[in-house]
């Protein structure tokens, strides 16, 4: 493959995830053009629940978050969504 290649056109998206996978996309670096993205939600709204926890436990929670990277909120927030689903009735 030489650096001059030309990126080809593709019928659709599963001819295109061919072609990358068996190609070396550094041959094609020149004929490809940076492009800005913007990535919007559903708009899904949220809803506050307040739970309050004694200051040891909310230590730990951190703790346990930090172990994750992510804080103790995100953390209480999967755990919930977990429970959730294996108790769904």
């Amino acid at each position: 493959m030489s650096k001059n290649s030309k990126v080809p056109k593709f019928r659709d998206v599963k001819e295109e995830a061919d072609f990358w996978d068996s190609h070396d996309i550094t041959g094609y670096l020149k004929d490809l053009k940076p492009t800005r993205l913007v990535y919007k939600t559903k708009g899904e709204k949220t809803a506050t629940v307040t739970v309050r926890v004694a200051p040891a436990l909310k230590k730990e929670l951190t703790r346990v978050a930090g172990c994750y990277d992510i804080s103790p909120s995100a953390l209480v927030r999967m755990w919930v969504v977990e429970k959730l689903r294996a108790a769904a009735c």
